[in-house]
């Protein structure tokens, strides 16, 4: 049986959750689209697929789920 490292459930989430500890280099690849992260990522913690503006729409699951109040930065992870 093959571990999955990463869930991303809809194509249009931009927050991927790390399934098991992820590190800084690692590249991870779904659909059409290929990430290189350029930090580490704690299992259970996420990560951003593409820059996230101030009060940008954060999706997951399928659904949005929420507004940042920080910008998020593209391949790097994020705290919730």
């Amino acid at each position: 049986m093959i571990m999955q490292k990463i869930l991303r459930i809809d194509s249009n989430d931009n927050l991927i959750v790390a399934l098991k500890d992820l590190h800084a280099g690692e590249s991870y690849s779904w659909d059409d689209d290929n990430i290189t992260l350029v930090t580490d990522v704690k299992a259970k913690h996420k990560f951003a697929t593409q820059d996230i503006p101030l009060d940008g729409i954060v999706s997951m699951y399928g659904t949005p789920v929420g507004k940042v109040d920080l910008p998020l930065y593209f391949q790097t992870s994020v705290i919730t």
